[in-house]
């Protein structure tokens, strides 16, 4: 708990640390030009259960200032977000809410709850949860998955995506699981076999 502010990066977890933040304010207004900083950074085990997270920065023009940020330097991170709530004053490709850096950090970000101020990407969502839309500008994750898809548009259910597709349409199939009554020519497709056992 507490309120804390400032720095590059507000609060910085080093890549031997676990950090674990339960609670308190977290404020930082830093940019810094051809630098990704945090409000939180993260480099080892770090889990954000609740608090409020403010990312303020919005120059200088190519300073990428982000809420958390996780990043790999010879250690695997890992950032689970099950609460709390998370803004971002940027709001663009530059300041996201959260952002990874290295290779093997990109499935270290795991969100099963917060409420954030930007969408989730569904990449960053925790095992068994989906991006959700709260409405009124703000976002966050509910449990659920995708079991089918038209183009580049997801469904929560094979069903749906039965009825929303175009006579001789193709609907991709994500997640084994899924029933749909057909009454029309339709075609499937499956790209994700691993997912369907």
């Amino acid at each position: 708990s507490g309120s804390y502010t400032g720095g590059m990066n507000t609060v910085k977890n080093e890549k031997t640390g676990t950090l674990t933040i339960n609670d308190g304010t977290f404020e930082n207004s830093y940019g810094e030009n051809n630098a990704h900083t945090g409000v939180i950074y993260n480099l080892g085990n770090l889990e954000i259960n609740d608090g409020e997270f403010t990312q303020e920065a919005t120059t200088p023009v190519w300073a990428y200032p982000h809420v958390v940020m996780t990043a790999y330097e010879g250690v695997t991170p890992s950032t689970a977000i099950k609460g709390g709530t998370f803004t971002s004053t940027l709001k663009n490709w530059r300041g996201t809410i959260l952002n990874h850096d290295g290779t093997d950090s990109a499935g270290s970000i795991k969100v099963s709850g917060g409420t954030f101020n930007m969408k989730v990407d569904e990449d960053y969502c925790a095992e068994n949860f989906i991006p959700k839309d709260n409405g009124g500008g703000t976002y966050g994750v509910k449990e659920g998955a995708y079991y089918a898809k038209i183009g580049d548009t997801k469904y929560e259910s094979l069903q749906a995506a039965v009825d929303a597709v175009q006579n001789n349409g193709t609907i991709t199939i994500l997640k084994a699981g899924g029933t749909a009554t057909v009454s029309r020519t339709v075609k499937f497709t499956v790209v994700d076999t691993e997912n369907l056992g």
